[in-house]
């Protein structure tokens, strides 16, 4: 058995967090906000189950579109992480703005 190279430890390090963290994370980010605020367990245990859930909606998808391969999966996930995150970003940036919207302060 060869000893695994550098590209294939390197995949599995990037592989990892981003199947069972990232779209989770961020998710959970997005939903409980500031409303609600969630222990450090509750909230890792929350982004792996939706990490996970999503990684699994996302495999069914391909399987019923007989688009199903590695390639394709490595793509999806990237993207569809990206987007999660993006999503983030705009509501997070929207958060920021409300605030001196609301208020009806006029500076001075």
């Amino acid at each position: 058995m060869a000893p695994y190279t550098f590209l294939q430890i390197l995949q599995v390090i990037i592989t990892l967090p981003l199947l069972f963290f990232v779209p989770g994370y961020f998710l959970a980010s997005i939903i409980f906000r500031k409303r609600h605020h969630l222990a450090v367990y509750e909230k890792t245990a929350l982004s792996v189950l939706l990490s996970l859930g999503i990684n699994m909606l996302f495999g069914l998808a391909l399987a019923y579109m007989q688009r199903f391969t590695t390639m394709n999966l490595w793509l999806g996930m990237i993207s569809l992480s990206a987007v999660i995150i993006a999503a983030y970003l705009a509501v997070g940036r929207s958060e920021r703005s409300i605030p001196s919207r609301i208020s009806g302060a006029k500076k001075e």
